[in-house]
């Protein structure tokens, strides 16, 4: 069930989500749950693997994680040591995750996309004991060790490489399977996964989610029951990666997993193939998938529910998603990595709508202005967010003071308000807002409107500054067989708001917008062209003159 809706108490200023009680005791770990959930499914078709070929039983990953852990103990692997993961989504994955939440042991996902810079800067922060990575990364893992001068012991999947030894003598058997024992862990408190993130201070951190935090998150927001097929790109690096493995294993579903990478026709031949029922993607990603050459001829009709990741759904991109996925029910999220998932849902018809939806189960939420004052409807401030189970602060590092309020708000950092039926609009981050003279100029609200017209794919709006004022600039990707001029980007924008929302600096047509992996405008990038594309018409304009 998805356990939406918002109350508004005048009196108090706040706005409440609903308050149900959660599915599983606050203090047990993911463990406890993922060994239970699993001996009850026992011989149920848990995972596919579409690459490889194979599928697993409940039954069969459940005696895995067994050894895993056990096998693990015998080579003294520290206790609640934290546990880095680089890996696809392959079939022996699920068994070394879970292992690690039966020991107490911390994750620390990596995305297997990343770089050399980025492994070294989450290792630097989270530095863990033991890696398990994909025999393919295994030099550049050993080069960011060595340079970072850690030792740790290494396991590769699919193949041996170097020092390492292979996942697969983790599964040798013990003999003891059924003495196993997890170790002791206070789920509340304790941390599941440190997932390395920019989250609210804008600097890459460790924020570490209690057990708690992802049982609650992970089974709130869901439809999905025994005889479902669940399918997301997404490694465990990100959250979504995470709930989609932990609800499939809760609620006895089956994943489809794969280690390739995304591309509009794989994903659609896997819906048809595997009769996927929900799908959890970026909002790129299905635009892709329905303006796929074949799409009409495309069997979509197992599609129950298409979970949207945190973007804005302009008009005519939701028509599209209607169109094709007749028996599904899209939805959208607005959440923040420091509480674990979603804050506020849109679905269905709201995904249309202005604003980001409204609140999920135990979350509650003021706006307050510069001076903490708490505001009422329709007033703009900043986003305070409390919600029943919080994240454990960063990884080594003490205390949540700074982003936490002396009413144990959290202070997201983002700028938005309420209207008269209880939708959370998100004008965008504290830092993105652009001030010009004294107006703040909020970026998403531009861009929502610019997103409406037929000829624009996407946009981006940064500031650009120009001597001693920024000046609101636009980047816009045009569909290929339409066109639209700079004037009448400009008259759209002029049209729907005040004088100082104008786009005095300008707008710039490009090929594409900067984006990460799960199809989110990187904007300092976004800001940086921007700025080279100012700088240049400036030149020129001066040199004509």
């Amino acid at each position: 069930m998805l356990e939406i809706g918002t109350r508004f108490n005048a009196e108090e200023k706040l706005w409440e989500g609903p308050d149900i009680k959660p599915f599983f005791n606050p203090k047990v770990s993911i463990g406890q749950v993922i060994i239970r959930m699993m001996s009850m499914h026992g011989p149920k078709i848990a995972q596919v693997s579409d690459d490889f070929g194979v599928q697993s039983t409940f039954n069969e990953i459940l005696i895995k994680t067994i050894r895993v852990a056990q096998n693990l103990q015998k080579l003294k692997v520290p206790r609640k040591g934290v546990f880095g993961i680089i890996a696809h989504n392959n079939p022996d994955l699920a068994p070394i995750l879970f292992a690690a939440f039966c020991l107490g042991c911390p994750v620390s996902p990596f995305d297997p996309a990343f770089g050399k810079v980025e492994i070294k800067s989450i290792i630097s922060i989270t530095k863990p004991s033991v890696f398990f990575c994909e025999v393919s990364l295994y030099d550049l893992l050993e080069t960011c060790l060595k340079e970072l001068d850690i030792k740790a012991d290494i396991f590769t999947f699919t193949g041996q490489r170097g020092k390492s030894k292979p996942v697969e003598v983790l599964f040798a058997e013990t003999n003891i399977e059924s003495d196993f024992l997890l170790v002791d862990v206070d789920g509340e408190f304790e941390t599941a996964i440190i997932a390395g993130s920019f989250g609210i201070s804008g600097q890459l951190e460790g924020i570490c989610l209690s057990h708690a935090l992802l049982l609650d998150k992970s089974t709130r927001l869901t439809s999905t029951a025994a005889g479902d097929v669940l399918f997301a790109f997404s490694s465990i690096y990100w959250l979504s990666g995470i709930a989609n493995i932990l609800k499939a294993t809760y609620f006895g579903a089956t994943r489809i997993i794969t280690t390739k990478p995304f591309s509009a026709e794989y994903l659609l031949r896997l819906i048809e193939k595997y009769k996927i029922t929900h799908i959890f993607a970026s909002l790129h990603q299905i635009n892709l998938a329905l303006t796929f050459e074949n799409i009409k001829s495309v069997d979509l009709s197992s599609v129950k529910s298409v979970a949207l990741n945190s973007q804005k759904v302009p008009r005519p991109e939701y028509a599209s998603i209607r169109q094709y996925f007749k028996n599904a029910v899209p939805y959208n999220m607005f959440g923040l990595s420091e509480l674990g998932g979603a804050i506020s849902v849109s679905r269905g018809f709201q995904l249309s709508l202005d604003g980001t939806g409204k609140l999920v189960n135990g979350i509650k939420v003021k706006i307050v202005d510069e001076y903490r004052n708490r505001l009422g409807v329709g007033e703009r401030g900043q986003i305070c967010v409390h919600c029943a189970y919080y994240f454990n602060g960063y990884y080594g590092k003490e205390g949540k003071n700074s982003i936490v309020d002396e009413e144990n708000f959290l202070k997201t950092g983002d700028i938005g308000y309420f209207d008269a039926d209880g939708y959370l609009h998100v004008l965008g981050r504290e830092i993105d807002m652009i001030k010009y003279q004294n107006f703040q100029v909020s970026p998403k609200e531009i861009e929502s409107v610019l997103n409406q017209n037929p000829a624009i794919k996407s946009s981006c709006v940064v500031g650009v500054a120009s001597s001693d004022v920024t000046l609101v600039t636009a980047l816009i990707v045009r569909y290929k067989d339409l066109t639209i001029s700079e004037n009448e980007v400009h008259s759209l924008v002029a049209d729907k708001f005040d004088e100082s929302y104008k786009l005095r600096g300008g707008v710039y047509f490009v090929d594409a917008l900067p984006l990460t992996p799960s199809g989110k405008v990187i904007r300092r990038l976004a800001k940086a062209i921007a700025e080279k594309e100012f700088s240049s018409r400036n030149k020129d304009s001066k040199k004509a003159t």
